[in-house]
């Protein structure tokens, strides 16, 4: 079973959609089995600053982004996903959505990339599509 560790690094007024993204975990577990086990996925909500930072020391862009995801470094940890809150509330309002909604879609989509997952092709985005789909719809088998 897969362990979640949330960190929220903005101010309290943005509540974390644990069980939201709980069940997002669950699901990939179901779609992935053995892919998660034992593992641990932190996830954390930072603030626009934070979020140019590191897109800009990891990924060489000087602007926020809404998801950042970094695999783990030892052993029982599959990695990190950082979400970005005032981007995610920017486009929770575009897409009149509501903010857990839309941090639960980043997270499900940060992890997608921490299981191996990518969109930088046709091929890899067709791929992504997919396993996106499973995690979305509560389609996990």
């Amino acid at each position: 079973m897969a362990r979640l560790l949330a960190i929220n690094h903005v101010p309290k007024a943005a509540r974390f959609p644990r069980a939201a993204v709980s069940a997002r975990l669950r699901l990939a577990e179901r779609a992935w089995p053995g892919r998660l086990a034992n593992q641990t996925v932190a996830v954390a909500l930072v603030s626009e600053a934070e979020s140019r930072r590191l897109n800009k020391t990891y990924r060489g862009r000087n602007k926020a982004t809404n998801v950042l995801s970094f695999n783990g470094e030892c052993k029982g940890e599959l990695g990190d996903i950082i979400i970005c809150h005032q981007v995610a509330l920017r486009e929770a309002k575009a897409g009149r959505q509501k903010i857990g909604e839309r941090i639960s879609y980043l997270f499900a989509h940060g992890l997608l990339h921490l299981l191996g997952f990518d969109h930088q092709t046709k091929g890899e985005a067709a791929s992504f599509a997919r396993a996106e789909k499973k995690l979305l719809t509560n389609k996990a088998k």
